[in-house]
Formats: structure tokens, sequence, C-alpha cells
């Protein structure tokens, strides 16, 4: 006997990943960010390895992207999207203090010791997830942990830069490097 399946469409929604619209750029130093999606279009802006951009479009293989300040076009051949692992090894998760003073604790209870306090606003670099209420989070004291009732758990990225914001982050590391040479200078005399 034949059997027969049948197949039907449905009009469900594609559950889009979190993910899907980031993009990681992977290059030995730093990639341009151009005008228009060509090489050779005037350059508006870096990526450095590692900077995420949020992908606006996608086009003749150049992505239009978004990273901080900068918007403009990258050849796809330097940015990877929407890889999980890259993007989570690309980041920074934070417990951000949202309480005026926190007791950080030695263990993940309410009746743990106190490592330290931290003021409110502070960011705290996570070491582990949550799990049952307490994120284990790096300290100037060591780890410990935090209630996730007081603090905002956030993802950080580095972000590239437009041409104006790296003229003038040179302008000041060369003015640094002089003022670092001329102390050197008086301190030599």
């Amino acid at each position: 006997a034949d059997e027969k399946t049948t197949v039907t469409e449905n009009d469900a929604q594609v559950v889009k990943s979190e993910y899907d619209d980031i993009g990681i750029a992977k290059v030995e130093n730093s990639v341009y960010v151009r005008k228009e999606a060509s090489a050779d279009s005037d350059y508006v802006g870096r990526l450095y390895t590692n900077n995420a951009a949020t992908i606006l479009e996608t086009k003749d293989g150049w992505y239009k992207i978004k990273s901080g300040n900068v918007e403009g076009y990258v050849s796809a051949d330097y940015v990877v999207v929407g890889d999980e692992k890259l993007i989570s090894e690309a980041s920074t998760r934070v417990a951000v203090v949202k309480t005026e003073t926190l007791r950080v604790r030695k263990e993940g209870s309410a009746d743990a010791k106190v490592l330290t306090q931290v003021a409110e606003g502070d960011e705290l670099d996570i070491q582990k997830e949550a799990e049952d209420g307490w994120v284990k989070v790096k300290t100037n004291e060591g780890d410990g942990f935090v209630s996730t009732d007081y603090v905002d758990l956030e993802t950080e990225y580095t972000y590239g830069e437009t041409k104006e914001e790296e003229e003038q982050r040179l302008a000041a590391e060369e003015a640094e490097r002089e003022a670092e040479a001329q102390a050197a200078a008086e301190a030599a005399a």
C-alpha cells in the first residue's frame, strides 16, 4: 500500500535570532568603512578586530553597517554575521548595580559572608551567568556573587570609530607621547 504524506505550508513567522543582524570584524588590524559599497569609495571610519556592528542591509558583497558613530559599507569578506559563539567571544557581560550600595557575597546566598560593597552604577564583569538568582562577578577583592534582584545584566561590545574620532584619538596619543618625552627629558636634566 502506498502511503502519501501531505505537507502543508502555514503562515507561521520565522523566529529571528537576536544575533542575525550583528556582525563582528574579523581582520588582522582594521578594515575601512566606506561611504559607498565600493573599494574606491572614500572611507568614513574603521572597524577594528572584534568590533561589533549592526547590519543594516546587504548589497553586492558589502554590508551597510552601523558601529558606534560610524555608518557605511564594509566588504562582507571582513565581517562575520550571526555567529553566536564569535559574538559572545567579542563581547563582555557585565552586571550594572542598580541600588545605592550592593553587598558582594562570597557565595550565592544572602546568608554568605560579605566580600565587599559596590556603589550604584558600578559595572562588574560577569564570571558566570545567573543561577538561582545569583551571578558570579569579578571585583578588586576577588570573585564574588551578587543577587540579580539588584543588578541589570548587560552585554557590551566595542565599536568602530569615525574618521574624525580616529584623528582625534591619534592626536591625543601623540600629545601624550610628547608630554611623556618632555617629562623624561626634564627628569634627566
